[in-house]
């Protein structure tokens, strides 16, 4: 079983693998990154366990 890190930048590299890979939409700034990634992060750990 993955771990919620594994598992919050599997889903944000499939996120911005899919929104950033246009031609016309330029990857954000580094602190933007980490603000997604931490997004994810929160979102995961707060999901229930079952």
């Amino acid at each position: 079983m993955k771990t919620d890190k594994e598992l919050a930048v599997e889903l944000a590299g499939d996120y911005i693998q899919a929104v950033y890979s246009r031609d016309d939409v330029k990857l954000p700034e580094h602190s933007d990154l980490k603000a997604l990634l931490k997004a994810f992060y929160d979102a995961v750990k707060s999901l229930p366990d079952e």
